[in-house]
């Protein structure tokens, strides 16, 4: 005997370990078929495979992708959520799960298992909660697009505790709420977040607009007492007390905060507008006024300070006192139409149309391309009884703008009016050269030749008016 039984056992043991060592268990030979398409043997060696090893990922996952190639979806969703729920917490297969969820259109089972993967997140060690915001992201969004508000906020809750961008996610829930009309929940969050960071001003001013939102005026008053208590010169919320003060009429407690407003933004007009309203409602008109000039005596080249003065008067029709301010306006800014057309208002309104009107000749002199103020003037003219300068302000106005039928006819009228027929005449035949077609107005051009004498004009253009139309050739369309 060449080899000794020892030999023998020692080289059949090498030889079984080798093979077990080289052949490939069924986990790799399950992949080996996946790869070369063979799915329903990938399919059955997976299944061999977990049903010894049922905590392998590796198998698990491939599995579900030989089920989803063979087209049996619904098969792969059972074990890999059978393994999540041996390893909660496991992102990779968790992710796995709501993809296959979703691919599958079973949303609502996919909204319900990414809330329990926050949740298994959630209780995990810190290193693996960073990837929380991802998953809690996507879940925010479904939830607004579901119109689920209380997932959303929820999600948001979540985080607002765990992101870096906490403050913005915070921000986000009170919008949230607050457009829901959830006040009472907004108020209980933000009086929370006021307790961690009670100069917080921006916070303060919210319970406060939400207060008033709610009606609670007294609450409101409340709340910004308790601010103002920590931040007694916020000008943020002194303006929102004389707001609250401004819209229940108390002038005299809005005065108070409306002069320190002066003070803290002096370069801010608003105050001096309202504190000006506030004397003014409280029966001190004079003082109202005085706060107004004074703030224009500190910079007369400001236009807007002039108007504000300006309708300051117009708005209560105090034209009288309106007029005289206007005056100075336009004599520091002749150019500023709209000042004009104000003042030639004003005018009006005192029943002097003769000065409305001397003003608006001055200005078409000077610009004599301001069509807008000339189509004023000639209105005014017409109010008066001055026809012809009327008439000849149309006539100006033709030369520059002809592309208005009205103003031709408007011209005619007006020429006929003050007894200038050939001027109507002259006026109508360019009209209808332009704008042929009007039916009256040729009319009234024939009218018009016919007491002139000039018959023959006047029946020429009837014939043409009245000539029947051709009969149609046959086999022409008409």
């Amino acid at each position: 005997m060449i080899f000794s039984w020892l030999q023998v056992a020692a080289f059949l043991l090498a030889m079984g370990t080798a093979g077990w060592l080289l052949y490939p268990d069924e986990y790799m030979r399950g992949r080996m078929y996946r790869d070369y398409n063979d799915r329903s043997e990938s399919v059955a060696l997976f299944r061999s495979f977990l049903a010894k090893h049922p905590g392998h990922k590796g198998a698990t996952l491939g599995l579900v992708a030989s089920l989803e190639a063979a087209g049996r979806p619904d098969e792969a969703l059972e074990p890999l959520l059978t393994f999540y729920r041996r390893r909660r917490g496991d992102l990779e297969t968790g992710r796995a799960a709501l993809a296959l969820l979703d691919r599958t259109q079973q949303l609502e089972r996919a909204d319900d298992f990414r809330w329990e993967l926050i949740e298994d997140l959630r209780v995990m060690p810190a290193p693996s909660r960073r990837r929380i915001e991802e998953v809690l992201f996507e879940a925010l969004q479904r939830a607004v697009a579901a119109q689920d508000d209380e997932r959303a906020l929820k999600a948001l809750g979540i985080l607002a505790g765990h992101s870096a961008d906490g403050p913005s996610y915070r921000d986000q829930m009170v919008r949230l709420l607050l457009t829901r009309g959830l006040l009472d929940r907004a108020l209980a969050m933000l009086r929370e977040e006021v307790r961690a960071s009670p100069k917080n001003g921006d916070l303060r001013r919210t319970i406060v607009r939400i207060q008033r939102a709610r009606g609670d005026v007294p609450a409101a008053l409340g709340d910004v007492a308790a601010a103002l208590a920590v931040l007694p010169f916020h000008p943020g919320l002194i303006a929102d007390r004389a707001d609250i003060f401004l819209d229940g009429k108390r002038w005299r407690e809005a005065e108070a905060d409306l002069r320190t407003m002066m003070r803290l933004e002096p370069r801010n007009d608003t105050w001096p507008l309202e504190l000006a309203r506030a004397l003014v409602e409280g029966g001190r008109f004079a003082d109202g006024v005085a706060v107004l000039q004074s703030v224009l005596q500190r910079d007369l080249s400001d236009r807007k300070r002039w108007w504000d003065v300006v309708y300051f008067y117009t708005d209560r029709k105090m034209f009288a006192e309106a007029v005289p301010h206007l005056e100075r306006l336009l004599a520091r800014f002749p150019a500023d139409a709209e000042a004009l057309d104000a003042l030639v208002q004003g005018h009006r309104e005192l029943g002097r149309t003769d000065l409305a009107i001397g003003l608006l000749e001055r200005r078409v002199r000077g610009v004599p391309g301001d069509l807008e103020r000339r189509r004023t003037l000639i209105s005014l003219l017409v109010e008066e009884e001055r026809l012809k300068e009327a008439a000849d302000h149309v006539d100006a106005l033709l030369a520059r703008s002809p592309a208005e039928a009205e103003t031709w006819l408007e011209g005619a009228y007006l020429r006929e009016s003050v007894g200038d027929v050939a001027g109507a005449v002259s006026l109508l035949e360019r009209y209808l050269e332009r704008f042929p077609g009007d039916d009256k107005s040729l009319e009234k051009l024939a009218a018009l030749y016919a007491s002139q004498g000039q018959r023959k004009k006047a029946i020429a253009i009837l014939k043409g008016y009245f000539r029947p139309a051709p009969p149609p050739v046959p086999g022409r369309l008409p």
